[in-house]
């Protein structure tokens, strides 16, 4: 993926300012998130749907990153669900097993579309039997099949912003939160229950929005991720 520059432009200042926190959450790894936002260390990072945070730093480089397994116990995941993924990706070409840390996926994007996606659904369902006594949740994302902890989600990533701003002092006085797809949902969720316990925060300055007019849980929606770019400008001039 690629970031525009005026998008990069807009996070740079926005992210720049002492008083404003910046997060980008994704279904992603952390690499390729550093891979896009390397330069911008003052932008917080929540890879694999907040699997992986990497809190905002002053400096490049001096970022860091770190993995919450949510009380998974992942060797016993592994032992079980790692052989199931093998096998898969043998008898697909064009899959692949791929290197999750503490989880584990496998990707059928290069391979048939049709008949990856057959197998996707069968190794779903497989997955799904052979882990129920694990506490562990079988996703299947855009080509890709990946486990991972059953509590994870990425309205903890905002949830967890929130409320350590609050703690530290920095209630925030403005929120906005965008996402694209159903996963994006619980941050909306989220976002209402932080206000729900939340003092003094004008309900008038939170806003959850999705890209695209369908239902969701946000209040408001932009048509497209271009208008969502000139969102982040209008802000950035502010």
């Amino acid at each position: 993926a690629l970031l525009r520059p005026e998008v990069r432009a807009a996070l740079a200042v926005l992210s720049a300012d002492p008083k404003t926190t910046v997060y980008v959450v994704s279904g992603t790894t952390i690499e390729a998130l550093e891979a896009l936002f390397g330069d911008l260390p003052r932008v917080g990072l929540a890879a694999a749907s907040g699997l992986v945070q990497a809190a905002p730093a002053a400096t490049a480089g001096a970022r860091t990153s770190k993995v919450s397994e949510h009380g998974t116990d992942w060797a016993a995941v592994r032992a079980v669900a790692a052989p199931m993924l093998r096998r898969q990706a043998a008898r697909t070409n064009g899959s692949a097993v791929l290197k999750r840390d503490p989880g584990l996926a496998w990707s059928y994007y290069r391979a048939d579309p049709e008949w990856g996606r057959i197998q996707a659904l069968q190794l779903a369902r497989d997955l799904e039997a052979a882990l129920a006594p694990h506490d562990v949740e079988v996703v299947h994302r855009e080509g890709m099949i990946e486990v991972v902890p059953g509590r994870l989600h990425k309205g903890n990533v905002v949830k967890s912003v929130l409320t350590n701003l609050t703690k530290n002092g920095a209630k925030p006085d403005f929120v906005l939160t965008v996402g694209d797809s159903p996963v994006d949902e619980k941050m909306y969720s989220s976002v209402y229950s932080y206000l729900a316990d939340a003092e003094q925060l004008p309900l008038d300055r939170a806003f959850t929005v999705t890209v695209g007019k369908k239902a969701s849980r946000a209040l408001f929606y932009l048509n497209d991720h271009k208008h969502v770019g000139d969102a982040l400008a209008a802000l950035a001039a502010k």
